[in-house]
């Protein structure tokens, strides 16, 4: 439960660490929907965040409760056309934004800690966002969810966004 009221923000380099930890957390939450999700080593975690913050065309915010950061999305814009799959699919025929004036957004990661949910700090953390997506010229926002993420999948839908493609796979093995 919140104690307080939750804020939104830019994150900064002070962040990195919890960012990483908080995304360790993201992984091990969808290990369960599919087992290819696994914790990776902080160090890492921590390398891509700071990596995230120098791309102009990234966008990392932070909800804060209490003085703690509770939740984290991850988004970018893209050029041209949007694309009708995830948004780790494919970004060598992409363009990004800073090649020409962006057309769309993708938020790539984004989670609330367990304990945050359903308080109000995903809409909120999710305006920021958006309103950082449109500042940046784009005129849709993208995501992936898991099939099997009946909570996220509720949580997107009351959000307004909807079902545009559905991407399946299997696994292939030598004969």
């Amino acid at each position: 439960m919140p104690s307080g009221p939750c804020l939104t923000r830019a994150a900064g380099a002070d962040d990195i660490p919890r960012l990483a930890e908080l995304h360790r957390e993201h992984l091990v939450y969808h290990q369960q929907f599919d087992p290819r999700y696994h914790a990776r080593a902080l160090s890492s975690l921590e390398h891509d965040y700071r990596q995230h913050l120098l791309d102009p065309g990234a966008r990392v915010h932070v909800a804060v409760v209490g003085g703690e950061v509770v939740a984290f999305s991850l988004s970018r814009l893209y050029a041209g056309e949007p694309q009708p799959q995830p948004g780790w699919f494919g970004r060598l025929r992409r363009r990004p934004a800073s090649v020409e004036a962006p057309s769309y957004g993708v938020i790539v990661d984004f989670f609330v800690a367990e304990s945050h949910r359903r308080t109000g700090v995903g809409t909120l953390l999710l305006r920021a966002a958006l309103d950082w997506l449109i500042a940046g010229g784009a005129r849709e926002a993208q995501l992936g969810v898991a099939a099997g993420n009946h909570a996220g999948l509720g949580f997107w839908e009351a959000m307004g966004f909807g079902v545009y493609r559905v991407q399946m796979r299997r696994e292939l093995k030598s004969p």
